[in-house]
């Protein structure tokens, strides 16, 4: 089923299988725990930079952007927290963050297909790229985050292990969706909600309707938005009275997703300061 790579002499990360028909090597270079999120993404640039030997800074800047918008788009405490009955916890926001990103993705990969099969070119190395920076990009905030909070590594598994659950969550959620709608909540019940009593079937209908909305939405979002300039929006969890409510509300969650002193941003610089 799984592709395996002709120019790397590694297995390709699981994020991009179905995105090209080759691909170079994976960097191997270290992320140090220490640095900020913002000097971590500046390494990450520079690593990525160093995959294909000459620059493609604006995918890379395109890949922070999307990451951003999957990592602080969703109104967790308005929504998530208080609708759904969820705790208030890293453990919520990493499962929120990995359905974003998921739903994005498959995005991306659909970009990649349809280039891919016009037969002009094998790979299509911009949406690639963006794919894999935004991989690295989740990585290095689940480090930065595990490490501004001590407390929370001591109760769940390492930054590692959590990337490698995201990975195959990617392909759990391709499975459940293209499935009935019970196979969906049953996956997200366990993926985002954590098995948490809290959440009742109302709570799990309002999540599947979630995903399978913002899923037609983002197909309808132009591929120059999301490859060229990093822009992605989603559907409000609770649905609005209006759509002038809805589309208010989505440009206020965008803005703040991508303001300069976004949460992601801001656990970089407070970990500087210390």
């Amino acid at each position: 089923i799984f592709l395996q790579p002709r120019l790397a002499a590694a297995a390709a990360p699981a994020y991009l299988i179905g995105c090209r028909r080759g691909l170079a090597s994976k960097p191997k270079t270290k992320v140090y725990q220490a640095l900020p999120f913002t000097q971590l993404v500046k390494k990450q640039l520079l690593n990525l930079r160093c995959v294909v030997g000459w620059r493609r800074d604006p995918y890379l800047k395109v890949a922070k952007s999307l990451y951003c918008v999957c990592a602080e788009y969703p109104d967790h405490s308005g929504e998530w927290i208080a609708r759904l009955g969820l705790d208030d916890s890293f453990a919520t926001w990493h499962g929120v963050t990995s359905l974003h990103l998921w739903l994005v993705m498959q995005r991306l990969r659909a970009i990649c297909e349809q280039t891919v099969s016009k037969g002009s070119v094998d790979i299509d190395y911009p949406t690639t790229y963006v794919l894999y920076g935004m991989g690295r990009l989740f990585h290095a905030d689940i480090r930065q985050r595990l490490h501004d909070f001590p407390t929370v590594s001591t109760k769940i598994r390492t930054a590692g292990q959590l990337f490698n659950q995201f990975q195959h969550v990617n392909f759990l959620y391709k499975l459940a969706y293209t499935d009935t709608d019970m196979a969906l909540a049953e996956v997200l019940w366990k993926q985002v909600c954590h098995g948490s009593p809290n959440v009742d079937a109302e709570g799990l209908n309002l999540l599947v309707r979630y995903v399978r909305a913002n899923y037609r939405h983002l197909s309808t979002v132009p591929n120059s938005d999301l490859v060229d300039n990093g822009i992605a929006t989603f559907l409000p969890l609770v649905p609005k009275p209006s759509r002038d409510e809805t589309k208010a509300w989505m440009r206020q969650r965008l803005k703040h997703a991508l303001a300069p002193q976004s949460t992601v941003q801001r656990a970089g610089q407070q970990q500087g300061g210390s």
